[in-house]
């Protein structure tokens, strides 16, 4: 059985071994939470919450100039796809975001699935622990500032 050689942050390799039928790398994996508990957005609710709901309801609540992103779904799927890329250009090697899923009952919002030991993890201190020494995703996803991106798409809408 060969090993896993993805390269991780700092450069080593992953080395768990890889599944002798798929070829993937056997790390086990779990669920680190749903985007209504890691969202810093104060009106999440339930594990309906997604990411567009919140792009939706701080363009609406939000400065005046924004509201019509909420309300054009070309431009809410956009500012909400924008989001979700800098959700996942900011997320540790091994952390994933799966979307979400309405087809389920109840529906649910996005997931983040990564390495259930974070000793397989090589991640540098830029990334926040929690007092349990866990990823603290909250905070990490918290530095990306969606005021900001919902003034460039005014902006650009504007132009």
């Amino acid at each position: 059985m060969g090993r896993c050689a993805r390269q991780t942050v700092e450069g080593c390799e992953c080395s768990s071994l890889l599944d002798p039928v798929t070829g993937q790398c056997t790390m086990s994996r779990t669920t680190y939470g749903f985007w209504f508990q890691v969202s810093s957005d104060p009106h999440r609710f339930n594990g309906e919450d997604t990411i567009a709901a919140t792009v939706a309801r701080r363009a609406r609540d939000g400065d005046p100039v924004y509201r019509w992103i909420a309300d054009a779904p070309g431009a809410l799927a956009w500012v909400a796809d924008i989001y979700a890329a800098a959700i996942r250009a900011i997320l540790p090697t091994g952390v994933e975001m799966h979307p979400a899923r309405s087809d389920l009952d109840p529906p649910i919002g996005e997931e983040f699935v990564g390495p259930i030991r974070l000793d397989d993890c090589s991640w540098p201190a830029t990334y926040p622990r929690t007092s349990a020494g866990e990823l603290d995703l909250s905070t990490l996803l918290s530095r990306i500032d969606l005021g900001q991106l919902l003034g460039r798409a005014y902006m650009l809408n504007r132009s």
